[in-house]
């Protein structure tokens, strides 16, 4: 696990240390203890197994013990929520271990919400009608645009055809907006900014996109312009992505690199090999066909040596 220096865990930290191969700046945190000298604790219950495990260190360095709260369960989410965490777990002191999912324990998500403007719209794959993501953002206190990820859960079959019959009477050229992490989907097709919806998400990844985002619905009655919010995650670099001028021809991609050709191009001049003075080139299709068909022509015995 990464921390921030607040002292809370930090995904986009941890995604980071991998990358960049320092283990040794993460923390490994034990919440759970199975077995000991060979006794299998799995009958016996959480809290115990736990009183167990404390023993085992004295939990400086790169270990840490995972502490718990008993009781005051609202308390506990509500201040997980004003930390920015994405939830908490919540587990049976009582029950024994029991190995997948079930009834001891339960995550809750703490959920944040948000109001963003709709930007674009990917296309749907499988049995899937309408569309497969919209793709949202929202202005910051200066004004500019910014993006901020795609929508892909959460819509009944009655959302993706409606909004979809929406989607189709305002496209538009890719907006002139901010972007950060990775390059953005090149299927997307845009639209003017007019519509928004309300986002549930569990954080913010740490490169201005949300992680997890779930329609909760649309938002009427709003201006656009007043989906307006500090920037997200705003010490990630950001790269302006600019639309094409009008009436340019020319087109942007917005993957990591063009595509290839269909069909491979022939090499320049100056790369092809040249030949050795008296040297035979090679024969060509027509030269090589005409020689079969010569060869068919002629009588078995002119063949023979």
């Amino acid at each position: 696990m990464a921390l921030r220096p607040n002292g809370v865990s930090s995904f986009p930290g941890l995604q980071a240390a991998l990358k960049a191969r320092r283990d040794d700046t993460l923390l490994f945190y034990a919440f759970d203890l199975l077995h000991l000298d060979g006794w299998d604790l799995r009958p016996c219950a959480l809290v115990d197994r736990k009183a167990a495990l404390q023993r085992r260190s004295d939990w400086n360095g790169m270990l840490r013990f995972s502490e718990h709260v008993m009781g005051s369960r609202s308390e506990v989410h509500k201040n997980a929520g004003e930390l920015g965490l994405e939830g908490t777990m919540c587990k049976r002191a009582s029950d024994p271990y029991r190995a997948g999912r079930g009834g001891s324990w339960l995550k809750v998500e703490c959920g944040n919400r948000e109001e963003l403007v709709v930007l674009g719209w990917t296309p749907p794959t499988g049995s899937r009608h309408g569309f497969g993501s919209l793709h949202v953002g929202y202005h910051d206190p200066e004004g500019r645009l910014h993006y901020a990820g795609g929508v892909g859960s959460g819509y009944a079959a009655r959302d993706l055809t409606e909004f979809k019959a929406r989607l189709d009477r305002i496209p538009s050229k890719p907006p002139d907006m901010l972007r950060s992490g990775e390059p953005l989907d090149p299927t997307i097709a845009w639209v003017r900014p007019e519509l928004m919806i309300e986002v549930q998400f569990a954080a913010w990844s740490g490169a201005g996109r949300m992680r997890h985002a779930v329609f909760l619905g649309i938002s009427e009655g709003k201006a656009v312009q007043d989906v307006v919010r500090e920037v997200a995650d705003p010490s990630s670099k950001r790269d302006g992505f600019v639309s094409p001028a009008p009436g340019s021809s020319k087109r942007i991609w917005h993957s990591a690199a063009p595509p290839r050709a269909k069909h491979p191009l022939p090499a320049p001049a100056s790369d092809r090999k040249r030949a050795e003075p008296g040297a035979r080139e090679p024969a060509r299709p027509a030269t090589i066909a005409a020689a079969k068909a010569l060869a068919r022509r002629t009588p078995s015995s002119a063949m023979s040596s």
